[in-house]
Order: C-alpha cells, then structure tokens, then sequence
C-alpha cells in the first residue's frame, strides 16, 4: 500500500514539476496538438505537419520572446535553458531572414515566368460537373493563362454534363468573358439529370470516355476542315492551381514529352493513384514519396526534377497534341492487336473504356500511346513542382504551406527520414498494393523504362 501511495504521489509530483518549471513548453504543446486538431477536422485528416507549422510559427517565437525578456537573468540560466534560448533564436532570425520559398520556387514574388513560344497554339479542355465552388478560383487562374499564353494562341473548349449547383450559369459568365476578349471558345452545357453510376464503374469509365471525347471535338474539327494545327492539349479537372504552374508544366523538359502531368492533391496526399504508374508500370502511394518503388523516381522528387512515369493524368495533363490530331501523327502501324484480342481504335487516339477490365480512360490512353510507341517508349512524365488539389484549404496546405522555406525541417526530417527511411516499408505495405488489371492491359503493354528491366 505504501509503495503504490509513493508511486502516486511520485508521478503527481512529477507532472505538478513540469507544470511548474516549464510552463511555456506545457502551453506551446497544448497550442500545436490543438490547432492541428482544428485543422485536421477541417481537412478532413490529420498530419505531423499541422502540429510543426504552429510549433514553428508561433510557440518557437514565444519560447524566444519569454526568455529574451528575462534575459537580465541570464548568469543564473541553466545550460539548458541557454542552449534553448539561443536555438530559438536563430530559428526566428532564420525565419525574419530567409526567403518566404526557395529560389527555385513559382511561388515567389520576383520569379519571373517564362514566355511562351510566340507561335505556340494551345487548346485548353475541361469536363466539369457540379463544380460551382471551384469556378470562381478556376476562371480567374484560367484567363491569367490565357493571357499569358495569348489570347490569340488559344481555343477553350468546355462540355459541361448536368450539374445542379450553379455551374451553369458560372459557365455562361465565362463564356461571355472569353467572347469579350476574343478567346475561341465552345462552350457546351447539358440541361437534365445525369445518370448515377459507381466511381469506377463500367458504365462510368465509358460514359467519361464519351465526355472526353466530346470536348475534343472542336479540335478535330478545326484540324480535319481547317487544317488548323495545335502545339499542346491541355486538359484540366476542376481543381484549384496557380496559373504560373500550368506554364511551368507546358515547360517541362522543355515541351519534349508526349504526356506531362502534375500531382493533384486531396486528403492526406496524392490522389490520382488510380491512374498514374511509375517507370515501371508500378503502382504509387499517396503519401510522400508516392513513387517509393522506383528509387530513380524518389531521386527525382527529392530534386525537384521532372519524374518519368508510364501514366499520369493527376487533375492536370498537358498532350502533345499530334496525338489527336489526324494530320500530325507519324506514321505507325495500325493494325496491331491488342494482348486482349480486340483493336485499337484508329488514330488519332481517343477516350475509350476496357471490356477486359475495369480502369479509367486516362489510364487506357496512356496504355494506348505505349501501344503505338512500342517498342521504344512514349516520353510521360510527372512534374513535382506542378502540384494542384481538390480543395481550397489542401490547395493552401499542400501546394504552399508545405513549400515554405520554414517547412523544409519538417520534409527532411518527418517526411524522408522518418516517413521513408525508417517506416516506408510500413507505408508500402499500407498503399502499394498489385495493379488488379495488370495481367490483361497494364503490364504487357507499358513499354518499362530500361533500368525496370
């Protein structure tokens, strides 16, 4: 009885201590754990990085403020507290003096954004549905590209499909925008109610192909009848981006590339796992560094550097637009059959579903695009410094919070060494699981890069 009193009274005395002793340490962990909860319920999940961000930016800084004002006190300072002081404020002299992002970063103020060619002609693509809360956001990037771009090396081609929100009318406003500066543009919305399908349905995957193809018809249009050519198709979903990240993603390998995507992200990290595939034709994960199966590919990411994958689409895609365009494409061979038996459809690609399995059509153009390649392969890549998302709170956190010069503590530390180095076997095993539809489509037709091999 004795001993478990002495225990008891032990372990409150030892917490009535630390309230005691360190009361500003108590108080910053309180503050961090408790705003990253309120995030996190925003969010919709939960992160180290919300509790580092109010640590960093705020409860460092007091630590800072609360020692300097007893510094008088300096000579009766344990080394302890000395060392604390001191850390805490060079953190904050690093963060008065560094960059808000690092030089190679967009996002900076005196960036300069690179011209496009000036003969350059890019036809913008979007199928929307129910996207009234990102329109707003959506047009007012889009025509700060289209300005960039040209407004004259441009056509805008939307196909709206039966929202019930207002996008309807956002579309039209939009439309009307584009008619007052000039801006070719079809425009098409759909009255009625659209049918409901599963995510990743049959009946789904083939209605999207149909749409996709739909807001491509202009360009075959303008291509078969006015021998109109264009350099990039640029395909977006509705998403939240920075218009200086779409140039830097039509500059990528400096336009060399037949497919380049962003990563788009929603939740806790990468969305589109669906359809993108690394190098190898191997699934990715969401969390950082997505592509963890292909080293090459982390080397990449890590750098910043332009990532070859097999597939992408990731919220944004740009195409070299020869691959719709009847005129343009080289000349192949068409009558290959596919591994499942069946044909291809005739080039220039299009949009389709699988009868074999279940995948999504940006997933099956990119197979496509290997099958008329083969046997060298189709130049797709994944820029990491192109992100985008979903939502306009992880627009903010993981396109530029987490890009901030002061984050890189935390993505060095948290996210490489700890997430990937210590535990990405764990995570691996979480989130790489084996591509369901790749002994009929995936595996046989993606020509891997040599080092798969």
């Amino acid at each position: 009885m004795r001993d478990t009193y002495y225990h008891r009274k032990h372990r409150r005395n030892l917490f009535e201590t630390l309230l005691h002793h360190h009361p500003i340490l108590i108080a910053c962990a309180a503050f961090s754990i408790s705003t990253a909860i309120f995030f996190a319920y925003h969010l919709g999940y939960f992160s180290t990085f919300l509790v580092y961000l109010p640590f960093a930016t705020v409860c460092v800084p007091a630590l800072a403020i609360f020692d300097a004002a007893h510094i008088s006190n300096w000579s009766r300072w344990t080394a302890r507290r000395r060392t604390r002081f001191r850390l805490c404020f060079a953190w904050c002299l690093f963060l008065l003096l560094a960059p808000t992002y690092p030089s190679s970063s967009y996002l900076r103020n005196d960036a300069s954004i690179s011209p496009l060619p000036s003969n350059g002609t890019y036809y913008i693509a979007a199928n929307l549905y129910n996207s009234a809360k990102v329109l707003p956001a959506w047009t007012k990037e889009m025509k700060l590209l289209i300005d960039h771009i040209g407004r004259q090396n441009v056509f805008v081609s939307i196909y709206e499909s039966n929202s019930d929100d207002g996008t309807q009318e956002g579309l039209r406003m939009f439309q009307k925008e584009l008619d007052e500066r000039g801006v070719g543009n079809h425009i098409v919305v759909q009255e009625g109610i659209r049918d409901r399908w599963g995510l990743n349905s049959p009946e789904r995957i083939s209605y999207m192909a149909d749409i996709r193809n739909k807001v491509l018809e202009p360009l075959r249009v303008m291509g078969d009848k006015d021998g109109k050519t264009f350099a990039k198709v640029l395909f977006f979903n509705d998403i939240y981006f920075d218009w200086r990240a779409i140039v830097r993603l039509i500059h990528t390998k400096n336009g060399d590339y037949d497919l380049a995507c962003a990563l788009d992200f929603d939740g806790v990290g990468l969305y589109d796992i669906w359809v993108v595939r690394d190098a190898c034709g191997r699934t990715a994960k969401e969390i950082w560094p997505y592509f963890s199966s292909d080293s090459r590919a982390v080397k990449s990411l890590r750098k910043g550097e332009p990532i070859e994958v097999a597939s992408c689409w990731n919220g944004v895609a740009v195409f070299d637009a020869m691959w719709f365009l009847a005129g343009s494409l080289p000349k192949l061979d068409r009558s290959k059959p596919t591994p499942a038996g069946d044909y291809l459809p005739p080039l220039p690609l299009w949009f389709r579903g699988s009868t074999e399995c279940t995948s999504s059509e940006c997933y099956l153009i990119a197979i496509d695009m290997h099958f008329w390649n083969t046997p060298h392969r189709p130049k797709v890549y994944v820029n990491p410094q192109v992100n985008v998302a979903y939502d306009s709170l992880n627009f903010l956190f993981h396109t530029k919070l987490e890009h901030l010069t002061l984050s890189k503590p935390w993505r060095l530390v948290w996210q490489d060494w700890i997430g990937h180095r210590m535990f990405g076997w764990l995570s691996d095993w979480i989130w790489l699981k084996e591509d369901r539809c790749s002994g009929q489509h995936g595996s046989e037709v993606f020509v891997e890069a040599d080092y798969c091999r």
